[in-house]
């Protein structure tokens, strides 16, 4: 009878509950497993049944760091609606998986379908070569060259590929160990074939391209002898005359009168069209005129193999004398690789050259077709089950890449450890797995899934997203990923990112413009999904909903300012809350119209119409827009340190919530803050018949000369002594914010210093804000390291006592062991063996973990350097907001000029009514060019690049630390889509 081991977890020291193992059974094997095996080895059945596991006592209390707290029981089914949340990334638990040889490649096929991993590399410190399984990475990825060297001929071919979707791969067939070794035997006969194929077309063509340049040389060649009127049959014989004499006459047309008394040398051949000018230049500057030069174009198209493209080619005929020097121009040809041709000087020889140079061809040509035609079809074979041999090669080089950040277990032979990040609601999908590889494959040959603690590690960040919030998240993903359960700043971008966008874009008809754009992609979403789209589209895409949101908050915001296309929405005056009243001008060509506002009376909804084409309408609406931006950055960055409370009692930092929140909040609201009072009751304020202070002299005087206001600044009873006691808490905030955290650590690290009698008064150790379990407890840990020389901080064994406890807890073990299985007797005397093996198999890889502290006095620098900077940007950041107001004054002024100079010019008074029509049309289709390209399109995405600066700056910078690391899960889905987008680019 085999014998049957528990395989139980290991609980960390600081978890007060018991860890959770999914499956625990499987049959002992203690060899050695040092020597690689492979994943592929025959699964074994036995009629073994699935032993249960065994629950141990719920009645432990304590146990120290390297016992072990077990519980056998399945995980809690998690409902992935309750566990998803925008607020936070996803839950993460740590889990370890000892996978049996006989299912390696099985378990993790089904890991790669499902996309539920991240996977933790065991071996970083392994170089690639040294990492396991690397002779099988090379293996495919030799198969995948293969695979791309067929795709980039069927690519010149032309031959269409039937691509998978990446979420139909989990339905392809599974491939053993023998079906991938056929595959590869079978790929690399086609490759030799292909090669060949390929090889011999391309001698083909190239014999083909050499004798079509030879027979437009003897077909040119003739043209070339009449333009220069020579007969090349002279006698050797006599050379009274200099040469040169020869050479002018040809070029004068006179060489026939002188062919028997001199030798004329030819020289042809073909060259590019590019170079053409190039040789002529050359030969004409080294032989000082001695030759004469004919091109001619060719009517032609050659291919170039070293380029890989089709270029035009001239023939060239170089009319020289002397041996010397044709042996200079052969070897300025040979230099520019230009093929020479002899061409004979009989006419009759050349017109059976050129006879023979025409059936050579033709049949060359016949046999390149037959060549070509194989090729075709056998790239057309291959495109048929290419994709599925890619996506075949691409599973098994994924699942290797995973083996080599696995380790082989030391205990048990060919098994291997894995260590992975799971979400929470996932843990059902790996139950599921589990009872399928129990169904299908071996009831008895399971994977042991171990669940670990967290502490002291970093999980990786998941934020959980949907077609809406999938833009405005990669905009913060783009500044940093948030660190694990930070909150995330996404969730409130979907709605403050649009706003602010809106209040520099106000104007309804520019967001009814942006609104229909976003829309349309929206409706062509399946469309536009499917298909493939260059850089510049598939990020508007993506962005289809941020840019309808921008598009409907700034509809929104240009009903506030009573603005679109710069024009007023109320063209009569009669609803204006303004009575306006005519006055003579200057001159009695003028007339001023004063406009008086009406006790009582006001617009409806928004800006008020009298104010748009007022006079003074930009002082007023300059005035307005400055003070909206300062009351919303001050808004906006009051919320974001308020959401450092939220993290800090997550992350259980209450102490940061008194020595930098509090002063933080205070020291923006007490100058900042109270400005944005002002302006509030400045706005309330009626002002008629006084002049309204300053509200810039009134903040620059409450530094300067504090406790004193003017009397033009007054604005209400006890200004003075407010505007001092507010100056004076953001000085103390200051000092409060750079001294108070580093003085607990201080206390914290010397809890016996004199200086450090504070920290421990029990107004301090019992509040909940100074004595949380986090801050306190550590303190206690450190007081009693120096009172118990056997405390180890990791383990936590206060009394020494280790022996003791583990006999307690086998006795334990073994107590309950007697109580569950006193029908069997054997699996009693296998139960210490068991709880040993249990622990082999868990501390195998278990991470060490190492209590690392930093330098006192980095801690110090650190909020020295937190301190000066967040007091700067106080001042810095409010300032920053003031693009809002610079922004928006931009926006309308722009487009009231591309309104006021263009489209009313369409009908002015001088055009004739009959051109009117056609002026006016002009006029606007100019206009709504302009509107489109300028207004919508380059002012929207200046209004869009100050938005995101507001938010990773000014906003994001008050709370978000963006430190952790993207959740990259082993995914077939994800690889296979990642993998043809870079092949998309590549090609394109």
């Amino acid at each position: 009878m085999n014998n049957e081991v528990e395989l139980l977890p290991l609980v960390d020291s600081t978890s007060r509950g018991r860890s959770n193992t999914m499956y625990s059974s499987h049959s002992t094997n203690t060899n050695d497993s040092t020597q690689a095996s492979s994943i592929y080895e025959p699964i074994s059945y036995n009629d073994n049944k699935f032993q249960q596991p065994q629950q141990t006592s719920p009645h432990r209390k304590h146990r120290h760091h390297h016992h072990h707290h077990y519980k056998n029981s399945t995980f809690k089914k998690y409902k992935k609606s309750e566990e998803i949340s925008l607020f936070r990334s996803s839950p993460m638990k740590l889990i370890q998986i000892y996978i049996p040889t006989e299912i390696i490649h099985y378990t993790l096929q089904k890991f790669g379908e499902t996309s539920i991993l991240h996977i933790i590399d065991l071996n970083k410190d392994l170089n690639a070569v040294n990492r396991p399984y690397i002779y099988e990475m090379r293996r495919y990825n030799l198969i995948n060259d293969i695979l791309s060297y067929f795709r980039r001929k069927i690519n010149e071919e032309h031959i269409s590929i039937n691509y998978l979707k990446p979420q139909h791969l989990k339905y392809l067939s599974s491939y053993t160990q023998h079906d991938i070794d056929e595959l590869e035997q079978k790929l690399k006969v086609l490759r030799d074939r292909v090669q060949h194929l390929c090889k011999t077309k391309e001698e083909l063509e190239r014999q083909e391209i050499s004798l079509t340049e030879e027979r437009w040389v003897y077909e040119k060649f003739d043209s070339l002898l009449c333009n220069i009127q020579v007969d090349m049959n002279v006698n050797d014989n006599n050379h009274e005359e200099d040469e040169n004499t020869g050479l002018l006459a040809m070029e004068e047309g006179r060489a026939k009168e002188i062919k028997d008394r001199f030798k004329i040398s030819n020289i042809s051949g073909v060259i590019s069209k590019r170079l053409a000018d190039v040789f002529e230049r050359i030969l004409w500057r080294t032989f000082y005129g001695n030759v004469i030069v004919n091109i001619v174009d060719i009517d032609e198209l050659f291919y170039n193999f070293t380029t890989k493209e089709y270029e035009k080619k001239c023939v060239f005929s170089v009319f020289t004398h002397g041996v010397e020097m044709c042996k200079k121009i052969r070897k300025l040809a040979d230099s520019l690789d230009l093929p020479l041709y002899e061409v004979d000087s009989n006419d009759e020889l050349r017109r059976q050259r050129l006879e023979n140079l025409k059936n050579r061809i033709s049949d060359i040509n016949a046999v390149l077709l037959a060549s070509q035609k194989a090729l075709f079809n056998q790239l057309t074979e291959i495109a048929d089950s290419l994709e599925e041999w890619y996506a075949v090669i691409m599973k098994e080089r994924n699942i290797y890449q995973v083996l080599s950040r696995c380790k082989k277990s030391q205990y048990l032979k060919g098994g291997i450890i894995l260590r992975a990040w799971i979400t929470s609601y996932d843990m059902d999908t790996l139950q599921e797995i589990v009872d399928d590889i129990r169904t299908n494959i071996d009831k008895n040959t399971l994977p042991i899934v171990n669940e670990l603690s967290i502490e002291g590690e970093e999980p990786p960040t998941r934020q959980e997203t949907n077609k809406f919030t999938e833009g405005f998240q990669n905009l913060i993903d783009a500044y940093g990923i948030a660190k694990y359960q930070e909150v995330n700043p996404g969730i409130f971008a979907v709605t403050t990112f649009p706003f602010l966008f809106a209040i520099m874009f106000g104007d309804s008809g520019h967001g009814v413009l942006m609104a229909l754009f976003g829309l349309t992609m929206i409706l062509l979403e399946r469309r536009l999904s499917q298909g493939r789209l260059n850089d510049i589209v598939d990020i508007l895409f993506t962005g289809r909903y941020i840019i309808l949101m921008m598009g409907l908050f700034s509809i929104f915001t240009g009903i506030i300012y009573n603005d679109c296309f710069s024009k007023s929405f109320v063209f009569s005056f009669k609803k204006s809350a303004y009575k306006f009243v005519q006055k003579p001008g200057i001159t009695e060509n003028f007339v001023d119209i004063k406009g008086y506002k009406e006790q009582g009376k006001a617009f409806l909804f928004g800006m008020d119409p009298g104010w748009i084409d007022a006079s003074n309408s930009i002082i007023f609406m300059n005035s307005f827009k400055m003070k909206m931006s300062i009351i919303i950055g001050i808004v906006q960055m009051s919320f974001g340190v308020c959401l450092n409370v939220v993290n800090d009692i997550y992350f259980n930092k209450k102490i940061n919530i008194f020595c930098e929140f509090i002063p933080e909040i205070i020291m923006l609201n007490s100058l900042f803050g109270y400005l944005c009072l002002l302006i509030i009751k400045k706005w309330l304020t009626d002002w008629t018949g006084a002049s309204a202070p300053s509200l810039l002299n009134i903040l620059i005087n409450m530094v300067l000369n504090p406790g004193h206001v003017a009397e033009e600044e007054h604005m209400y009873f006890g200004q003075s002594f407010v505007q001092f006691i507010l100056l004076i808490l953001f000085i103390v905030c200051i000092f409060w914010l750079l001294l108070a955290k580093p003085y607990v650590i201080f206390a914290e690290r010397n809890p016996h210093h004199k200086w450090s009698k504070w920290r421990y008064l029990p107004f301090f150790t019992e509040s909940k804000w100074f004595g949380d379990e986090g801050i306190h407890g550590e303190t206690e840990r450190l007081m009693g390291s120096q009172y118990n020389e056997s405390y180890d901080p990791l383990l936590g064994n206060e009394d020494g006592n280790e022996e003791d406890d583990e006999e307690d807890y086998r006795n334990e073990q073994n107590q309950e062991g007697r109580e569950d299985h006193d029908s069997n007797p054997s699996e009693i005397n296998n139960n210490s063996a068991e709880s040993s093996m249990s622990a082999i198999i868990v501390e195998e890889f278990l991470p060490k973990r190492q209590k690392e502290e930093r330098p006192f006095v980095d801690l110090v620098v650190d909020q020295i350097i937190h301190t000066i900077e967040f007091t700067l940007n106080c001042i810095s950041n409010t300032a920053s907001y003031l693009r809002l107001w610079a922004l928006s004054l931009a926006h309308s002024q722009l487009s009231a000029i591309l309104f006021d100079k263009i489209f009313v010019m369409g009908y002015m008074d001088g055009i004739p009514k009959k051109f009117l029509p056609i002026t006016i049309f002009l006029a606007f289709a100019i206009w709504f060019f302009l509107t489109v390209v300028i207004m919508c399109a380059m002012e929207g995405m200046s209004a869009f690049l100050h938005t995101l600066r507001l938010h990773w700056v000014e906003f994001n910078g008050k709370f978000y630390k963006g430190t952790g690391y993207q959740f990259t899960p082993f995914s077939f889905e994800k690889t296979y889509k990642e993998e043809k987008d870079a092949e998309y680019l590549k090609n394109n």
